[in-house]
């Protein structure tokens, strides 16, 4: 089997997961380190449907991610929320800093890294107010701006610069009619810790690069005011954070995901937290990711929570033919993909643009030059003649 190559000119990305066949973990375009190659099952193996799986899970990351560059932030808006708006990004916050985590020239090694992210807010959390201006922290004077971002991401460097061994604090409001449990999905660069009206939910100190929703907190908020704040620790160059609740939209994916990779705690969170465990990625159901990847027991769990054993898989060619129309849309780079078995070629096509300026289509005899990630790809195909 062979994946041709990939577009080249699509901008490096600040991660790469493939769900558990193939992964890949940057941080911040140092180059990539490989972790792990292996199929989780001998009966399946890189077989056709197992192969488009690898297509999936790279093409949605790769193609999904966004440069934190591409993030505006400006003082526009108000830092309160009436009602939860499921799937969508909260953009506008009340941010504090750059702290410094250590007032030595020195750099901080694990353990002070670890204490100062352990440590307290130096403010009382229940006291945060827009009328609240300043904290002094230490011999220093911190101001909170209230800024919205017009991306996903919220880029601290457009506020901050290059901060390296920092912290900062971001918080919002959100007004609910009545109770709701909701599962939050949060991304950091690097570390970050939440509260919710001032009890710690959630913290994972982790040197990475940000992307959506990959950290997964379930959550309630109460009726009437809630208080949000999140605390996020950078070690060296980019920072930032998104975070959103998830709905319709993305729950079905976080359960797509999380059975292929077997997680039957995440999935059980999912489910009893409002996922459609019937709904479908790209046409695959949670049940057809757990077969392709040879989860046995997640697919015997799925049937006992009551999913459709009886939804037909689609065909190879119309996963990657939704998946691919779904990420590359528009005036856009793109891939050309084809997959062969056995001397025959059973599918290739063409998705997006080789010249942007010029508007040249991609098609499956586009020239590309061998980039960080396709060498790898193309290597292997190689070996495989």
């Amino acid at each position: 089997m062979l994946i041709k190559n990939r577009h080249s000119t699509i901008p490096k990305p600040a991660g790469v997961s493939t769900l558990n066949t193939i992964e890949f973990k940057e941080k911040h375009n140092h180059g990539y380190q490989k972790k792990r190659l292996r199929s989780p099952s001998n009966r399946y193996g890189l077989t056709l449907p197992g192969l488009l799986i690898i297509i999936l899970s790279i093409s949605t990351d790769i193609l999904g991610t966004k440069i934190a560059a591409q993030n505006d932030v400006t003082t526009k808006g108000n830092h309160t929320y009436q009602g939860l708006q499921l799937d969508q990004f909260f953009k506008k916050w009340f941010v504090l800093g750059p702290i410094p985590v250590s007032v030595e020239k020195t750099t901080p090694d694990q353990n002070k890294q670890k204490k100062v992210f352990e440590a307290e807010p130096p403010f009382q959390i229940q006291e945060l107010s827009p009328t609240k201006s300043s904290h002094q922290i230490g011999d220093k004077e911190y101001q909170w701006q209230l800024v919205a971002s017009e991306d996903e991401i919220l880029d601290l460097n457009q506020i901050y610069g290059e901060t390296e061994f920092a912290e900062a604090y971001a918080w919002a409001e959100i007004y609910l009619s009545e109770q709701k449990n909701v599962v939050l999905g949060i991304g950091s660069d690097d570390g970050v810790r939440v509260w919710l009206n001032g009890q710690l939910i959630h913290q994972n100190q982790s040197a990475r690069p940000v992307s959506k929703d990959q950290d997964l907190v379930p959550v309630t908020f109460k009726k009437g005011k809630n208080l949000l704040l999140l605390k996020i620790q950078n070690e060296r160059l980019d920072w930032g954070f998104c975070c959103r609740i998830l709905g319709s939209e993305t729950l079905p994916r976080k359960l797509f995901g999380a059975a292929g990779l077997g997680d039957l705690d995440t999935l059980e969170m999912l489910l009893s937290h409002g996922a459609d465990i019937n709904a479908s990625t790209y046409g695959l159901t949670a049940l057809h990711h757990a077969k392709i990847r040879g989860r046995d027991d997640t697919a015997t769990f799925l049937r006992e929570k009551g999913i459709n054993a009886k939804i037909p898989m689609p065909s190879p060619e119309t996963v990657v033919d939704a998946l691919l129309k779904d990420t590359i849309k528009g005036n856009s780079p793109g891939a050309a993909v084809l997959i062969a078995q056995d001397g025959e070629i059973l599918y290739q096509k063409g998705f997006g643009y080789a010249n942007l300026e010029n508007q040249i289509p991609i098609t499956p005899q586009t020239k590309f030059r061998i980039g960080s990630i396709t060498k790898q790809f193309t290597a292997s195909a190689i070996l495989k003649l």
